[in-house]
């Protein structure tokens, strides 16, 4: 939804269930017409299949290979080659494909789930859909490259049958399903870990959630680097006034509406606060909240209002990083590596 809103007709969203509130926000965001689309729906496991990207089967009688069953030059799903990015020298341009991996039906990627909206194999199959299309339809040229950028929880283990467990980024790259991979869950124990040391308070936190996964994912992480999360709930009153408290509730609506009530009670420290968000509406309503709260409890906000980490904000800004080194001409090797440098390795 944020990058459409941010890059317009640059970002073409494929969506599975398009009666969520969010792909209703993000149609209105992307407008459309002109024969190309605003945005596309593949069902639910069926991103291999050409008749979900708007192909027609070819008759047996004319078909002129064995894998020659669609006509992807013809799918409704038409990629235009000014889609693509400038590559490299030599006039080279890369098709660069996106996908979130990162989260199912929790709304930050900061549980271990086992069932994400978008798993491995669907990523996989759309990415290797959408290069034959655009190879099918001109869009690219001998030369051009598919650029593969996944947006998965990296230390989350993928498991065997058999009981196996392995970091799906090696799971990844071993298999070669992408060529960066951004990973989901240490941006956003970075920007935690960045407004709770600002706040100048110690390295003890207190976390208010209903998410127990949530909260035992980022007491670990944070332990990693020397913090102390605790329960806010079993907190005592001088603890929750003098203590960073980060709130997360199961949706955006509900961690701002937790984060007035405590802020007009007078439980927490207005410096001390901060809203875990997964949409950029709720920092919008935070702004606002400001405005309503009691002039003691404003005056004390920092820069005038409730600080809060995003994640759909800051994996907008991520994936916007990439495609600039794509058009810089940054080779996708190095661009992993810039990433991996900035945040926490994957393998720890």
């Amino acid at each position: 939804e944020l990058s459409v809103r941010r890059h317009g007709r640059h970002v073409v969203p494929v969506f599975e269930d398009m009666s969520l509130p969010s792909v209703r926000r993000t149609l209105e965001a992307a407008g459309g017409g002109g024969g190309v689309p605003s945005c596309w729906y593949v069902s639910d496991g069926a991103y291999a299949r050409p008749e979900s990207w708007g192909c027609a089967a070819i008759p047996n009688d004319t078909a002129s290979t064995a894998d020659d069953t669609h006509d992807l030059a013809e799918a409704d799903f038409k990629i235009r080659r000014e889609w693509l990015l400038p590559f490299g020298a030599g006039g080279r341009k890369a098709l660069v494909v996106e996908a979130d991996s990162s989260v199912g039906e929790q709304a930050l990627a900061l549980g271990a789930e086992s069932c994400c909206d978008l798993s491995m194999q669907e990523s996989a199959q759309g990415f290797r859909l959408v290069a034959r299309l655009a190879r099918a339809q001109g869009a690219l040229k001998p030369g051009d490259e598919v650029v593969r950028v996944l947006l998965a929880d990296a230390k989350r283990p993928a498991r065997s049958g058999g009981g196996a467990t392995v970091p799906l980024r090696t799971f990844v790259e071993e298999r070669g399903e992408a060529d960066i991979i951004i990973d989901a869950g240490c941006p956003l124990i970075d920007a935690i870990h960045a407004w709770a040391a600002g706040t100048k308070r110690g390295r003890r936190l207190l976390f208010r959630t209903e998410n127990a996964e949530y909260f035992l994912s980022v007491k670990a992480r944070l332990a990693a680097r020397g913090w102390r999360v605790e329960d806010f709930e079993a907190a005592g009153r001088a603890a929750r006034r003098t203590l960073p408290v980060l709130v997360y509730e199961p949706s955006t609506e509900d961690t701002v509406n937790s984060i007035e009530s405590l802020l007009s009670a007078g439980v927490v420290d207005p410096a001390a606060a901060c809203a875990l968000l997964d949409r950029t509406s709720g920092v919008d309503e935070l702004r606002q909240l400001a405005a309503r709260l009691p002039s003691d409890v404003s005056a004390r906000l920092p820069a005038g209002q409730v600080a809060a980490v995003c994640s759909a904000a800051i994996y907008c800004d991520l994936f916007a990083r990439v495609r600039r080194a794509v058009r810089a001409g940054t080779p996708t090797n190095e661009i992993q590596r810039a990433l991996d440098e900035e945040f926490e390795p994957a393998s720890l």
